[in-house]
């Protein structure tokens, strides 16, 4: 597997942005983003900004895989990237953003007490220090958020280093009202950097609801950066969360590789090379409860989002 070492893009500072400017395009081009160990690094882009399958960032990079399913399965696989396993996911057309597919995440109502399970995992073909990635998900109007006679989190997101104990996990927790909605549990850090950084940060509480960025009976814009510090003694590694222009969640530590005994070499960087998207509900679902996912990219370089 190789490594890619992405040079650390400085001082981005932003809070918000919109979709109202946004300008489709179709196709999957090849351009200037970092291509690793495989892909190619040719054609051509226009200036601007595009939300959905084959953005186009301000700068030119266009993404590294771009998948919309219009395949009608999950066999397409570009510059090493690729979908690997799933539980409870199926490639459908019940509810496309666009074209005639999404991934169709499928909890089935449980008891109290007892966990759902859908999952859907990929592989980035590399190791990466850098990581932009983008994706629409579909939030069912009935999610409902229970509380549980057992643990109540539930993943939403994680990209980790199958080698190393380096990971960013999302989790979100129903509310303390119980009315339903999610606050995010944690942004979880699984590596603690050189002067033992906390593994976590709040960020920003109110998530998924009504009144909060993600909302259910609609398709929402997730946003993904992941940045490893520039060396070793600088903690200026970065990983955010933005949903629907809003930013939600947020790292600002070393993001740097643990110092041995469980497989990271502390003079190299952290890095990524899989992740999984939904996952484990320990809170479960009274009622079956399915969400679904559409227009995933991939960068390897910053796509000009901010």
């Amino acid at each position: 597997m190789g490594r890619v070492l992405v040079t650390r893009v400085s001082d981005i500072q932003t809070e918000t942005i919109t979709e109202e400017t946004a300008t489709p395009t179709s196709g999957l081009l090849l351009g200037s983003s970092v291509m690793g160990s495989t892909g190619s690094d040719s054609g051509s882009v226009s200036d601007g900004f595009v939300f959905g399958d084959g953005t186009v960032g301000s700068g030119g990079e266009l993404p590294r895989f771009s998948d919309s399913f219009e395949t009608g399965d999950r066999s397409f696989t570009d510059g090493g990237v690729s979908w690997t396993s799933s539980n409870n996911v199926t490639v459908s057309a019940e509810n496309p953003r666009t074209g005639t597919y999404s991934l169709r995440f499928k909890y089935a109502g449980v008891a109290d007490g007892e966990d759902g399970f859908s999952e859907q995992r990929f592989s980035l073909g590399a190791d990466y220090t850098s990581l932009w990635i983008s994706y629409y998900i579909y939030v069912p109007s009935n999610y409902y958020h229970r509380n549980s006679a057992g643990v109540d989190n539930n993943k939403w997101f994680r990209v980790w280093a199958s080698d190393t104990d380096f990971h960013l996990t999302t989790e979100m927790e129903e509310q303390d009202d119980h009315d339903g909605t999610s606050y995010i549990r944690r942004f979880l850090c699984g590596s603690r950097g050189i002067n033992g950084a906390p593994t976590s940060e709040p960020g920003r509480a109110d998530i998924i609801g009504a009144a909060y960025p993600i909302k259910p009976g609609q398709w929402n814009y997730m946003q993904f950066w992941f940045q490893s510090a520039s060396d070793r003694e600088t903690q200026d590694g970065t990983a955010e969360w933005w949903a629907n222009g809003t930013k939600i969640q947020w790292l600002n530590w070393d993001l740097w590789a643990n110092d041995g005994g469980d497989g990271g070499d502390p003079g190299q960087p952290a890095y990524v090379n899989n992740g999984y998207i939904l996952g484990w509900s320990n809170a479960g679902f009274d009622n079956d409860t399915i969400f679904h996912v559409d227009d995933i990219d991939i960068y390897t370089s910053n796509p000009g989002w901010w």
